[in-house]
């Protein structure tokens, strides 16, 4: 492997019948329905709220655990006009959500002050001496974001020295956490809040609409208006929460917010991020807002984030935007000087199960960070530590199959402070028991790695051309945003050929044009340069996510290729656009959704209606194939009937002609032939009136079969053709020694037919003689041969408008009886 992702491509589970109802009732693209139900998304009304993020409910907060006690006691501070202090936490989710209660509490008559902690001064969360120290600077209440769910100490010191403690946040709570008088987590045992995954961001946004009851009523809509959800929007995108139920319409509504008003700090943001606000989307704030409010947790305060945040001043603003854009270069400058100091020293000691190491001279701030990249590198569970006096503060991250949590363990008897996540973790270890530590880490790997599996990279589809992968991406857009809980779309296109249209740049960079018939679409890997020569020599797998670039205001597709592989034999498909619609008959009553799955297969797990042939159409073969012996007519009849047996799933296939139900139990009918005479039509019609509404119509013929069997019915006949059946006959009279010459049999009973109108032969079933002294003949003369070329340019022209047509066309036409 020479770059990228190592581990198993696989499709998403995608069953039919979801991926059928959601077709069915809403009327999407069967690629759109695909991302849908690869990520659990199954039912129509939740699908709904994917398409229409703006639709989704925001809960009552008033269902909050703690909402009550929260009120009242605001309530109080509000009518003794109390000193109140907000404490929230160092990165971007506890800044943004402090924010947000800061706007909420001075709309109702407080004046907060808020604190923000410094992580190497004062550490993750709300401590004792803090509580106290507040207390004797004459506060009354303390209100924590985004922290303070297991702080039992600090909430028995705070009931100690007489302060009110007001704990508000997301992470996993301590049910029975003392001192406190309000604790608004929706984790808490029992609470009836509809979705517990919002970030401490999101709790305080909630919040804010909670004290609207203290605003007077004439203010209370503009109130509503004006809350800072895209604070909570960042805050949501910052802290990685699931991109599913309310969290998507908080990050909809806050994208829309920051795209047509952003607040001075947001827009000073921005600019320095040179972004500009109308393009920005969930990825804008991932990648260039977040990781610039984070860095100043990580290097320096978390103060001058949130005072950008909350400023009102765009010359201020622009001068701490601009402070925090230096500072973020200084935070990726040290990651990358901790990341190839690491990855130098891998070389060095090629570790074979893990990387546990240690500098005096890395910035705790941006080992997490650096880990992930060392992670990346390697593909290697990764424990970097910093040394800090006496002490160690360390960052852990591993790969998918591990559990850094649970690695860590092995060596509790050597830390201090632990704690994390499946994929990340933090710990401190004295100076004097890192090799112990390290010990105990490898020997938590070592058990680790029996259980780890084999990643995958989960894919939605593997397409067997780049043809048309610009209008897929464009398609799925209408699913924005993606990220946690509703993953990124990726697809495979298998056995792709380059044909010279990529080159390397950079650092090993990785530029490929994708789908030259739309115009060019350049994707980019990172890192994957060295997959060049392969790409010259031949075919590759290639497996690309949906992306955007944005630059100078302008928005173009540009998806990101997340790994190459040599071409394996998968299973692969065709993305075809406008596959689905709904259509009404002339009356503008019946609602059909029509599913234009022409060259696919008949479903499998459903039972529709399947429409084909019926019996009377080997009258109708009969009586419209030129010629008049009804022997051969029927021979070919066998061989060459329009649908084979194979092609008629299920009990439920009907045929035309056949009797209509008295009323259509199923909702689905799938169309394997297309109606060609007007009585099949007629009979379509009458079969789709019946359909209740929403009735899903599936147009899935094949253009092979429709073309194989045309080809069939073919014929060549000239004086050539002609003379060779007719010498053959001096040699056999019977029809199987004829069918043996080098034409197809349609070819010989129709030269036979013509033969016969001239009479120059006579024909009895199996057995055709020569007419002795039968004359001159005119050979133009024959009926049959005009006859035959009208039959068979009827056929094509029935065929090409069964292929060529669009499906909603070809059945609203029908429809019509």
């Amino acid at each position: 492997m020479v770059g990228g992702f190592e581990g198993v491509w696989v499709r998403r589970a995608c069953p039919e019948e979801a991926l059928v109802r959601l077709i069915q009732e809403l009327a999407i693209s069967p690629w759109v329905a695909r991302v849908l139900v690869g990520r659990g998304v199954t039912d129509p009304e939740t699908a709904s709220l994917f398409l229409h993020p703006e639709d989704q409910p925001l809960h009552d907060p008033i269902l909050l655990p703690g909402i009550d006690a929260f009120l009242l006691r605001i309530e109080k501070a509000i009518k003794n006009k109390e000193r109140v202090v907000v404490h929230g936490d160092y990165d971007a989710d506890g800044i943004t959500s402090a924010a947000i209660m800061r706007f909420a509490l001075r709309r109702v008559g407080l004046a907060p002050d808020v604190f923000l902690p410094n992580r190497f001064d004062s550490g993750y969360g709300i401590h004792p001496d803090w509580v106290e120290a507040k207390k004797e600077e004459g506060y009354q209440l303390i209100i924590t974001t985004d922290c303070g769910s297991s702080a039992v100490e600090t909430g028995e010191k705070a009931k100690e020295v007489g302060i009110d403690l007001i704990v508000t946040d997301h992470h996993t709570p301590n049910p029975d956490l003392p001192g406190v008088v309000a604790h608004v987590n929706p984790h808490l045992p029992g609470s009836e809040y509809p979705f517990h995954e919002i970030c401490g961001a999101g709790v305080a946004f909630k919040l804010a609409h909670a004290l609207s009851a203290f605003v007077p009523p004439s203010f209370q809509s503009r109130y509503r208006e004006e809350i800072p959800v895209d604070l909570a929007m960042i805050g949501t995108l910052a802290d990685v929460m699931p991109l599913i139920d309310e969290n998507r319409r908080i990050v909809v509504d806050g994208l829309e917010r920051a795209r047509s008003s952003p607040s001075v700090g947001l827009r000073a943001l921005l600019e320095s991020a040179r972004c500009a606000p109308e393009g920005i989307n969930a990825e804008t704030i991932a990648f260039q807002v977040a990781p610039r409010l984070n860095a100043a947790g990580r290097l320096d305060s978390p103060q001058i984030a949130f005072d950008l945040l909350v400023s009102e001043d765009p010359d201020r603003a622009s001068e701490i935007a601009a402070e925090l854009d230096r500072i973020n270069n200084q935070r990726k400058k040290l990651a990358q000087k901790a990341s190839e100091e690491a990855l130098s020293k891998v070389k060095e000691i090629q570790p074979k199960d893990c990387v546990v190491l240690m500098e005096e001279n890395w910035h705790r701030g941006i080992l997490g960070i650096a880990a992930a990249k060392v992670v990346e590198a390697t593909g290697l569970p990764v424990f970097l530590g910093a040394l800090d006096g006496d002490s160690v503060h360390g960052s852990s991250r591993v790969p998918e199959g591990y559990h850094a949590v649970e690695i860590l363990q092995y060596a509790d008897e050597f830390t201090s402070k632990g704690g994390g996540h499946a994929g990340a973790a933090g710990f401190t270890v004295a100076k004097e028991d890192w090799e112990d530590f390290k010990a105990a880490i490898e020997r938590g790997v070592e058990q680790s790695e029996k259980e780890a599996e084999l990643p995958t990279l989960d894919l939605d589809g593997f397409l067997n051309s780049d043809r048309g992968f610009s209008q897929l991406l464009a398609e799925i857009s209408s699913l924005e945003p993606f990220g946690a809980g509703f993953p990124v779309p990726a697809f495979s296109i298998c056995r792709y050929q380059a044909n010279g249209n990529f080159s390397v740049f950079s650092n090993n960079h990785l530029k490929i044009q994708i789908d030259p018939w739309e115009g060019p679409l350049e994707a980019m890997g990172f890192g994957l340069g060295d997959w060049g020569r392969d790409l010259q020599n031949g075919p590759v797998d290639i497996s690309l996510q949906y992306g955007e670039n944005h630059w100078n205001g302008e928005t173009c597709l540009r998806p990101q290729i997340l790994s190459l592989r040599p071409p394996l034999k998968e299973q692969t498909e065709t993305y075809r656009p406008l596959q689905v619609s709904r259509i009404t008959d002339e009356t503008g009553k019946l609602a059909l959704t029509v599913w234009d799955a022409r060259n696919e297969s008949p479903l499998e797990s459903q039972e529709p209606i399947r429409v084909g042939y019926g019996p009377d159409w080997m009258d109708w073969w009969m009586e419209v194939l030129p010629g008049k012996n009804p022997h051969w007519k029927s021979k070919l009849w066998r061989d060459y009937r329009a649908l084979p047996s194979k092609d008629w799933p299920g009990d439920n296939a009907i045929g035309y002609g056949g009797e209509l139900p008295e009323e259509v139990e199923t909702e689905i009918v799938e169309i394997l032939w297309p109606p060609l005479r007007k009585a099949d039509r007629d009979w379509l019609g009458s079969l789709l009136r019946l359909c209740p509404k929403n009735t899903l119509v599936r147009v899935c013929y094949s253009e092979r079969d429709l073309e194989d069997w045309l080809r069939l019915v073919e014929a060549e006949i000239s004086r050539e053709t002609l003379g060779t059946v007719y010498r053959a006959l001096s040699e056999s009279n019977q029809l199987k020694d004829l069918f043996a010459l080098s034409m197809t049999r349609t070819n010989v009973v129709v030269c036979l037919e013509v033969l016969s109108e001239l009479a120059l032969v006579e024909w009895e079933k199996e057995e055709v003689r020569l007419v002795p002294n039968p004359g001159k003949k005119d050979f133009s003369s024959a009926q049959t041969i005009e006859a035959w070329n009208r039959f068979v340019d009827s056929l094509e022209t029935w065929r090409a408008q069964s292929l060529n047509g669009t499906v909603q066309d070809l059945i609203s036409k029908w429809m019509i009886v």
